[in-house]
């Protein structure tokens, strides 16, 4: 990774995250980059080693109203971490995957799976 020094203290921890496809090889960490609720949803997917399923052809069904927003390849993660409940809908019913997180997001999403067996 170009943007984070050789001898970080936390280097194995990213390249750790890299290998377990919890986030992406990308040649740039870019650690001030803010992140979508979708990019949320396939982190911890992934971070539970289920990348596998929310790559599967069978789609996941996402009863959200705004369904139609999510990326396409992606929908299975969004069911995925939906069903798990680490992304929940807003009043309204959206999931809105292409807003950015929120600290709510983040602490909600990472609480939940600090408590959530990790598959490998």
């Amino acid at each position: 990774m170009e943007d984070v020094e050789a001898n970080t203290q936390d280097i194995r921890l990213y390249k750790q995250a890299i290998a377990s496809k919890i986030i992406p090889n990308q040649g740039k960490f870019n650690p001030l980059a803010t992140i979508s609720r979708e990019e949320l949803a396939i982190w911890s997917i992934n971070t539970l080693g289920l990348d596998e399923v929310g790559q599967m052809k069978n789609l996941i069904a996402v009863p959200v109203n705004d369904a139609d927003k999510i990326s396409l390849g992606k929908q299975n993660y969004i069911g995925l971490a939906y069903g798990l409940g680490l992304i929940k809908p807003d009043e309204n019913g959206n999931i809105n995957p292409q807003q950015a997180v929120t600290w709510n997001d983040l602490a909600t999403c990472v609480t939940r799976l600090a408590v959530m067996p990790v598959s490998n």
